[in-house]
């Protein structure tokens, strides 16, 4: 018998997962057929997860969306089940990157554009790392742009001056002429993007989350098995469009590097997730 699961996620490094899954007939090993759809923000995936009634199964999102969506539960008064954690996935790839040519450096940015998903996802990490450096929210020009995916094709046509992106879109944008103002993933503790689910559908299909995760683990191991770099590069065009041979490269590296990135060994690290619940409750205040 095959069990059908829906989930919805950004087009990134994330969705990137999964597609190696359908690809490789990963799923199918446990007896899954996994369907995917991409978000076009934070708020709709906030929504899904929230709804007891959701078509989606299982939603990446980023650890703060879910610690905010934990709050949301509790502070409802129509009865909404508090949301699960089920594994997490990366530590979110995260670059600041901007279209400006006179941007260089972090002080460039007073008085910019910076845009975001919601205040939520991200954004309190974005915020610490700019007050670190002494750019107070007050000194710029906050834009809510969507997805990331959206939000690379928006910088692009310079809606606005920078924003945070992952893996890939961090390299296509450099491509396109964008210049990385910081990698601010590298040599710091951040809660990226976790799956998470609706402790109802949680419970009503139990089974097959279960198989999920061993596939997710399957998934990863096929993906640091060197011997399928070529077929890891396909998959890359096939999410994300036409990348240069050079692009393919540069990503199958950063995402192969178990330093930083995918959360390889299928543990949350704590460490991280107590820091990422303190820059939330800080941007909460």
């Amino acid at each position: 018998m095959i069990n059908r699961l829906n989930i919805l996620c950004f087009r990134d490094s994330g969705a990137f997962l999964l597609q190696i899954g359908k690809k490789q007939d990963i799923f199918k090993r446990y007896s899954l057929e996994v369907s995917i759809k991409f978000t076009k923000n934070a708020d709709q995936t906030h929504d899904m997860l929230l709804t007891n009634t959701s078509n989606y199964d299982i939603i990446l999102m980023s650890y703060d969306d879910y610690l905010f969506c934990k709050d949301q539960a509790k502070m409802s008064s129509q009865n909404l089940q508090s949301p699960l954690v089920l594994i997490p996935i990366h530590d979110g790839f995260l670059s600041l990157v901007t279209s400006h040519k006179n941007i260089n450096s972090f002080s460039d940015l007073k008085g910019t554009k910076i845009a975001i998903d919601t205040s939520t996802g991200y954004a309190s990490f974005l915020f610490k790392i700019l007050e670190e450096n002494e750019i107070n929210i007050n000194d710029i020009d906050i834009v809510f742009a969507g997805a990331t995916d959206l939000r690379y094709e928006k910088l692009l046509n310079k809606e606005f001056d920078a924003t945070l992106l992952g893996v890939p879109f961090t390299y296509m944008a450099q491509e396109k002429g964008c210049k990385i103002i910081s990698n601010l993933s590298e040599n710091r503790k951040y809660a990226g993007q976790v799956a998470t689910i609706n402790a109802l559908i949680f419970s009503e299909k139990f089974n097959s989350i279960m198989a999920f995760k061993k596939a997710f683990n399957d998934i990863l191991v096929y993906l640091w098995d060197h011997q399928n770099k070529d077929n890891i590069k396909t998959y890359l065009t096939d999410i994300f469009g036409s990348l240069s041979s050079q692009i393919q490269e540069n990503i199958y590296e950063r995402l192969t590097d178990k330093k930083n990135g995918y959360c390889w060994n299928g543990f949350f690290d704590n460490d991280a997730l107590i820091l990422t619940q303190i820059l939330y409750d800080q941007n909460k205040c």
